[in-house]
């Protein structure tokens, strides 16, 4: 069996819901009936690979609906890509485009026709719609656009300040991501409103069992470190490798990698053609959701030493399945993971190696590790995250 996980809830409170319209052309379930508030969400997330981006886009779509104080409603383009079954009945397919011509064009119209709230979860959402709440999760097509391409950072470059300026509402998930967006965007802060991302219940210990299948699975050793993430230059896989053969080679554990490349379109390549599995890296491609607590739960360590950081989502949730872990002692995951990790500095290859070696040789204690979990379940819950979304909503209108 799967040990419980219960998430704190304390911190959430009741709220009287806007007055709102109803969403047109769409024939309404019995539960339906009570007039509630309309929120349109931005679902174009879902045709995208599940990265950080996306699940919060996912997990807050779940939680809106199950709060029962929205009507939600998720527009997407057409298309081949699979809805999860829970939000089928809530999501409406339309338009001949995809990608950011339908965002810009379709999902705007939809938006007008409903006159009601969009909400879009995903970075990017239509300029010509003002009642919008957006989020943006980092800024680093920006600041750093040599880890994108040209054309990705062209778009950013010309949407984004656009946005910020006539959307409703800028949300993002740190303070370490507002403080880049007012600068950056040049946004004053009473418009840009923190809202963190959260773990689900099933992030916790797995039992033996489970570690046992997903290793069979993913023919993994009995001890490694683990790298879980898309493969893309801001995650800094080649600094932890060179970090991780400088260990001597009996002292160092196998080092797995999880993910898959960054969409091609959008970032450019992370370098990691040359490396061969028979060195002691084991790349395990794409790993479903459903098998990520009993992966973070056979690791011996998760390493997450990012150039930068807006949240940073394997960390909290490998260190909630009781997992030790590594991280960059810099942007958000300072802020997130605090003394619930093993920092070191991730532009420093000694550094690094160091904090390996220490995860190691002298990890937290089992019950320290045990007592960690249970506060961040209780401060990072999708719950709360929105509870929070659902303020902003309200207090902006």
């Amino acid at each position: 069996m799967v040990a419980a996980c219960g998430v704190a809830r304390s911190q959430l409170t009741s709220m009287d819901p806007p007055p709102g319209a109803r969403f047109p052309g769409v024939e309404l379930a019995v539960d339906d009936l009570t007039e509630r508030p309309v929120l349109l969400a931005n679902g174009r997330f879902l045709t995208q690979e599940t990265t950080g981006v996306q699940r919060h886009g996912l997990e807050v779509c779940r939680q809106l609906m199950a709060s029962g104080e929205v009507d939600l409603r998720i527009l997407t383009p057409r298309g081949s890509f699979e809805v999860p079954e829970d939000l089928r009945g809530r999501t409406e397919r339309s338009g001949r485009m995809g990608g950011y011509l339908w965002e810009q064009s379709t999902l705007a119209l939809k938006a007008r026709s409903a006159g009601a709230t969009l909400y879009s979860p995903a970075n990017l959402g239509p300029l010509a719609t003002r009642d919008q709440l957006l989020t943006i999760h980092d800024v680093y097509a920006l600041s750093h656009p040599e880890w994108f391409t040209s054309r990705v950072h062209r778009w950013y470059r010309f949407a984004w300040p656009r946005l910020a300026k006539r959307v409703r509402a800028v949300l993002t998930v740190s303070e370490y991501s507002k403080r880049q967006i007012c600068e950056r965007l040049n946004v004053p802060e009473s418009r840009v409103h923190v809202v963190y991302n959260g773990v689900n219940d099933r992030m916790c210990r797995q039992s033996d069992e489970e570690v046992i299948r997903v290793r069979d699975r993913y023919d993994l050793p009995e001890r490694f470190l683990l790298t879980v993430g898309s493969l893309e230059p801001r995650k800094n896989l080649l600094g932890l490798r060179a970090a991780w053969k400088s260990i001597p080679k009996n002292r160092r554990l196998p080092l797995v990698m999880t993910g898959v490349a960054g969409a091609s379109g959008v970032f450019r390549s992370a370098g990691l053609d040359g490396i061969e599995d028979g060195e002691g890296i084991q790349f395990t491609g794409f790993v479903a959701d459903a098998d990520l607590p009993a992966l973070y739960s056979a690791a011996t360590a998760l390493v997450h030493v990012a150039l930068d950081e807006g949240f940073g989502l394997p960390p909290l949730e490998a260190a909630c399945c009781e997992t030790p872990v590594v991280v960059a002692s810099h942007s958000a995951l300072h802020e997130i993971m605090g003394g619930y990790a093993i920092g070191s500095d991730a532009h420093d290859a000694a550094s690094i190696a160091e904090a390996l070696t220490r995860v190691v040789d002298s990890p937290p204690p089992v019950e320290t590790r045990r007592n960690w979990a249970h506060e961040l379940r209780g401060r990072y819950s999708w719950p709360a995250v929105a509870r929070r979304v659902l303020d902003v909503h309200r207090r902006t209108r």
